[in-house]
C-alpha cells in the first residue's frame, strides 16, 4: 500500500512537472511572437501558472500538504462543485518549506502584483519596461526545474535569442524609452515595489536580468 502511495504521489508529481515546464514555454514563446500584441499581460498570467504547478510540484513530492483547510479545521476548503483548492502561488510562497530563495520569490511576487494591476482592465505598451523581469522569471525557472526535478526537464537548450526583423539604431533605441507610456497605476506600483529592495536585491540578476546589447563592428 505504502509503494503504490509513493508511486501516485510520483505520478501527480511528474504530471505537474509536465505542466509547469510547458506553460512556461508557452509564456515565452507568446512573449517572442510578434503577432502578439499583449505579450506581457499574457506572459504574466501564463508565468504565474507554470510557477504554481512547479511548487505545487514540490510539495507533492516532499509530502507537503498544499490543499487548503478551513480556518481552525482540518477539513479542507472546497469550490460550490465540490472541488478542492489548493494554494494559490503567494500561498506556496508563503510557506516555511518553499525551495525558493527570498531574491527569486520577490521577483515572483513584483509579477503577481503588476497580474493584480492589469488583471480587469486594458493597458498600453508595457513590454520595454517589463521585460528584464520576464528575462530573470524564466531563467529562475530553469534553474528550480533543474534543480528540483533533474536536468532532463531543462529548458535552456529549447530557446534563445528572439530574432528580429527590423535592425535598432541608437536613437531608436532612446525613442523606444521615452515612448514607454506606462499607465499611472502600473509606474506607481513599480516605484512603490522596488522602492521596497535593498540596492543589492535591485541589481541581483534573479530579480531583474538587465543586459546591454552592443553592435560588433
Amino acid at each position: 500500500m505504502a509503494k503504490k502511495r509513493t508511486r501516485r504521489l510520483k505520478s501527480v508529481a511528474t504530471e505537474l512537472v509536465k505542466k509547469a515546464r510547458e506553460a512556461m514555454l508557452t509564456s515565452v514563446q507568446v512573449f517572442n511572437n510578434p503577432q502578439i500584441e499583449f505579450k506581457s499581460e499574457l506572459f504574466i498570467v501564463t508565468n504565474i501558472i507554470a510557477w504554481t504547478y512547479l511548487l505545487h510540484a514540490h510539495y507533492r513530492k516532499k509530502k507537503i500538504e498544499y490543499r487548503r483547510r478551513k480556518p481552525g479545521s482540518k477539513r479542507f476548503q472546497r469550490t460550490k462543485n465540490g472541488a478542492i483548492y489548493h494554494w494559490s502561488l503567494e500561498d506556496c510562497l508563503d510557506s516555511a518549506d518553499c525551495p525558493l530563495d527570498d531574491i527569486v520569490k520577490k521577483n515572483i511576487r513584483f509579477l503577481i502584483g503588476i497580474r493584480h494591476e492589469i488583471e480587469h482592465q486594458m493597458t498600453r505598451r508595457i513590454d520595454d519596461q517589463l521585460s528584464a523581469k520576464f528575462q530573470a522569471s524564466a531563467l529562475n525557472f530553469n534553474n528550480t526545474i533543474k534543480k528540483s526535478f533533474g536536468k532532463r526537464y531543462r529548458l535552456d537548450s529549447e530557446q534563445a535569442f528572439s530574432i528580429q526583423f527590423a535592425s535598432i539604431s541608437e536613437d531608436t533605441a532612446r525613442e523606444l524609452m521615452a515612448q514607454a507610456d506606462l499607465p499611472q497605476h502600473i509606474q506607481t506600483y513599480i516605484v512603490q515595489y522596488e522602492n521596497g529592495l535593498t540596492q543589492a536585491e535591485y541589481d541581483d540578476p534573479r530579480f531583474s536580468y538587465r543586459v546591454a546589447f552592443v553592435r560588433k563592428t
